[in-house]
């Protein structure tokens, strides 16, 4: 014992002389850290909310969470973050994942969420694919259902009964839903449970086609008042006599999956803004103020004839899974005031075809301006490997070099991350130090491999 308290007195004599000495010569950097000390929390909150929201991973799933982990940096951002109730307005209850030890959503969970919330509108998302959710959870949530604003709704098997024999509660105690999302809920069971939604003016059903639901103009929603639809359908009547119930559209996101001739009336839809199309639904529509367009599945010569027939000005164009490349060309001579072009291209997409769709938006040498959609800005391409990415590098080389340059976004992307062929992974290698001479010269370029189709990327796919 004689031989170790030595050694222990001398390291606490050590730590005690550091002390002394550090309090002695504070930090250089003193200065900034008392200005940040001064930062006002209505700042930090401002600061904060543009980190939201929050991401969590479980397992497979990709939850969004109010910002648990700010509260636990120091006392003044927990002080900043329990000030504002918007923080916690966002809820999600979700299934406890395979091999989950406990509850996923704990009731006093929630119900310190809900508290920390105050009177904040609520964004509420249940979520059981599989199994279901915490009942008590649900109830407590319940109960505040004239707070909720939004309502995002993704259930599976078993689930689904149950969890809408608890929501049947709500009915008539919605008087603020102004949104909702339903994915794996038949019509009559969103009928049951949403009758009387007065403020409502969006519904999203489905997310795409794996996920895919339809509602008829008998379901009791106030569709005059509906700026917002997605549904998927199997036959044009019904897809159409929906359509025309919603006229006041702005945001539309139709599947239609069985083809049909294009002698069918048209429906005109004069407030439509964005839309996202799959199959043969452009036959059939007209809408004069549109400036976003998502399509796949989609025959060339329909998107060129609904161009022409609403005679409007599209700024965005995005074509997935795009099997004739050339075909395009027409489209855009059509569209001049294009800003945005982003095309994935399907598996059985030719080469050659897709150097002459690259061709034809080259600038050539001593022009003023592009032939065609001379004010793009943002451009992207990929999908498939072995796409000719070096003639769609070609081309932005031009854009960026010719007259004016106002190309100012360029994404190169493929699909498949796993499997590469070695003609593949030499393209990708030659475009690399390409993409990065253009980065330094000020482009926003970047090379993305495995991106899929999604909300939450560029490629915006089931938006709107």
């Amino acid at each position: 014992m004689s031989t170790i308290s030595p050694s222990i007195d001398s390291q606490i004599l050590a730590t005690q002389l550091s002390a002394l000495e550090i309090a002695g010569n504070p930090p250089e950097d003193e200065d900034v850290l008392s200005a940040i000390e001064r930062i006002p929390n209505e700042l930090l909150c401002e600061i904060f909310t543009l980190t939201l929201p929050c991401t969590r991973h479980v397992v497979d799933q990709t939850l969004e969470q109010p910002p648990w982990w700010l509260g636990h940096i120091c006392q003044r951002w927990r002080a900043a973050v329990l000030e504002n109730p918007l923080f916690w307005s966002s809820i999600t209850l979700y299934e406890p994942p395979a091999r989950w030890m406990g509850q996923a959503c704990p009731p006093l969970m929630i119900k310190t969420q809900l508290d920390r919330s105050g009177t904040a509108p609520l964004a509420v998302s249940f979520d059981a694919r599989h199994d279901d959710i915490v009942g008590k959870s649900v109830d407590i949530l319940i109960e505040q259902s004239f707070r909720w604003e939004s309502l995002h709704l993704r259930a599976g098997g078993t689930a689904v009964p149950r969890l809408c024999t608890r929501l049947q509660r709500v009915e008539g105690r919605l008087p603020m839903l102004c949104y909702l999302e339903s994915i794996g809920f038949p019509e009559y069971l969103i009928q049951k449970a949403f009758s009387t939604v007065p403020g409502l003016r969006a519904v999203v059903l489905g997310d795409d086609d794996r996920y895919a639901l339809s509602v008829s103009p008998s379901t009791h929603f106030s569709w005059s008042r509906i700026t917002k639809f997605r549904g998927t359908y199997d036959r044009f009547q019904d897809c159409a006599a929906m359509l025309k119930a919603v006229p006041n559209l702005v945001e539309c996101g139709i599947t239609l999956r069985t083809v049909h001739s294009s002698d069918g009336p048209h429906v005109v839809l004069p407030h439509l803004l964005r839309l996202n199309a799959v199959g043969t639904v452009l036959n059939y529509l007209t809408a004069p103020l549109l400036q976003e367009l998502w399509v796949s599945a989609t025959a060339p010569t329909a998107l060129i004839d609904f161009v022409e027939r609403s005679s409007c000005h599209l700024r965005k164009l995005v074509v997935y899974e795009c099997s004739d490349p050339s075909a395009l060309i027409p489209i855009f001579r059509a569209i001049p005031t294009l800003t945005t072009f982003f095309v994935a291209f399907g598996r059985t997409s030719g080469y050659m075809d897709e150097e002459l769709l690259f061709d034809a938006f080259k600038m050539n040498a001593g022009a003023e301006s592009a032939e065609i959609c001379p004010n793009l800005t943002h451009i992207a391409a990929g999908g498939r490997t072995g796409f000719a990415v070096d003639s769609f590098l070609d081309m932005v080389q031009t854009r960026r070099s010719v007259g004016q340059p106002i190309l100012s976004f360029v994404r190169v992307f493929y699909h498949d991350k796993r499997y590469m062929p070695s003609d593949a992974l030499a393209m990708i290698e030659n475009a690399m130090p390409r993409i990065a001479e253009m980065k330094r010269e000020g482009l926003d370029a970047a090379l993305h491999i495995g991106l899929q189709m999604s909300r939450q990327n560029y490629l915006g796919m089931g938006r709107p």
